[in-house]
């Protein structure tokens, strides 16, 4: 192997191995947890879109349960 390509790949090894000490404190790791899980939701919703529904008011049905009067 080239000198260069061993060098890259020590630099790579190092910096996960730095990724890994830091996720390891509480203050990274929560900061860092809560922006994966939105990206894995925001990729979950793109591979797998929700059904579209219709939230038109075109058909007037009565509320399923009476609306009582409030006496105050």
């Amino acid at each position: 192997m080239n000198s260069t390509i061993k060098k890259i790949l020590a630099v790579l090894v190092a910096l996960v191995l730095l990724a890994g000490l830091a996720m390891s404190l509480p203050p990274v790791r929560e900061r860092v947890t809560w922006h994966i899980d939105s990206a894995l939701i925001w990729l979950r919703s793109v591979l797998n879109p929700p059904e579209k529904v219709d939230f038109s008011l075109s058909s007037t049905s009565a509320p399923l349960t009476p609306v009582l009067p409030t006496f105050t």
